[in-house]
């Protein structure tokens, strides 16, 4: 089977890899927008967890050729379902549905693929099921999917970049992918390609500056997060079955939820909260102790969004090989750039109170009392 993708053009599936996204839970994935609530930002980020799932099976095969000449198929089956356990709106429902289910997305996950026809398929295919988990779980050469320079990351970047529409997310993809090999079971790249590495590092810090930690699509999700929270902590969902939701169902759930239906119609109509506080904050802010100036002042949990996040700092132990395959250092301390960026942001978190803007002042003089 041929897929005509947006970014890469003709994708190619074998017997397996098509059955596997032909059941519901490959399916569902057209139903969870890749960017939670950044299409209230820019307008054309409405792709979804399963294009990127399309595309991080596709960079994976291809580098899965280059590094083991087509061996190793299991890594190309768990880029296909690496999220198949995501909730609603992706990211922006993790936590709420952590609290409740103490379970990860990642966890999600290992139980769908355990329990549906994705583990007979594995298993007929002749494929090692065990291998595929090992993999799913973090196992030794995942990297080469989830790490640093790993094809999750590789479709991210390039895809959510088209979508939104920015210039940030520019990713030498060709010279990366020859360029990317193994050491000791991980992933490594060799020094000519070490320029393609930083440029798409680069790419990930402008991404995270202006689409992924814009301030709008936070108070979106904190928006989200309050009604959702509400609606199983009333009883009204389990939070097993909001796990499973697609968007446009957990959006339903809310609007017809006396606790939530408010919220909703907010996020509907893009009545959003207003910034009270948007700085980036030296010291280790709880979200706790905002949340109880906040309380103190007259706010309940519905009138606000918290949302403390930093840029994360990058993994600087991936291996940087000369022409024979000796290994002469890592990214981090070979790119100055990667320390450059680290230095920047290491240890930096901008802290985000929002609220309606009746009451931008009262909240804005909470938070700088405490801080």
């Amino acid at each position: 089977m041929i897929i005509r993708d947006t970014i890469h053009g003709n994708v190619e599936f074998d017997d397996t890899s098509a059955k596997i996204l032909d059941l519901p839970e490959m399916q569902r994935l057209r139903g969870i927008n890749q960017l939670g609530f950044d299409y209230f930002v820019y307008p054309g980020a409405n792709h979804t967890r399963f294009e990127h799932s399309i595309g991080s099976m596709h960079i994976t095969n291809e580098l899965i050729k280059n590094i083991w000449d087509g061996k190793n198929a299991e890594l190309g089956i768990v880029a296909l379902i690496h999220d198949v356990g995501h909730g609603p709106f992706s990211h922006q429902s993790e936590d709420v549905i952590m609290k409740f289910t103490k379970k990860s997305h990642e966890q999600h996950g290992e139980q769908r693929i355990r329990n549906s026809r994705i583990k007979d398929y594995i298993q007929d295919s002749g494929m090692s099921f065990r291998k595929v988990m090992e993999y799913f779980k973090g196992g030794e050469s995942c990297e080469i999917v989830g790490g640093a320079l790993g094809s999750d990351r590789i479709d991210y970047i390039m895809r959510d970049a088209y979508y939104t529409g920015v210039a940030y997310g520019i990713v030498d993809y060709n010279r990366l992918k020859s360029k990317l090999t193994v050491y000791k079971g991980m992933p490594a790249i060799y020094q000519n390609g070490v320029s393609a590495a930083e440029l798409m590092l680069i790419a990930r810090y402008f991404m995270f500056e202006d689409v992924y930690g814009h301030h709008v699509a936070r108070i979106g999700e904190g928006m989200f997060q309050n009604g959702l929270r509400n609606v199983i902590e009333n009883g009204e969902v389990d939070a097993n079955v909001a796990a499973n939701m697609m968007d446009a169902q957990a959006m339903e759930c809310l609007r017809r939820s006396k606790s939530a239906s408010g919220i909703a119609k907010r996020l509907d109509t893009r009545n959003l909260f207003k910034r009270a506080y948007y700085q980036a904050v030296e010291r280790d802010v709880k979200v706790a102790e905002i949340e109880n100036a906040l309380g103190r002042a007259g706010f309940s949990k519905d009138d606000y969004v918290v949302s403390f996040k930093g840029f994360g700092a990058e993994r600087g132990d991936v291996a940087v090989l000369s022409k024979d395959g000796a290994k002469i250092g890592t990214l981090n301390g070979i790119s100055p750039l990667m320390k450059a960026i680290d230095d920047i942001v290491g240890g930096k978190k901008r802290l985000l109170v929002a609220c309606d803007k009746k009451n931008v002042v009262k909240a804005r003089t909470a938070v700088l009392r405490l801080l």
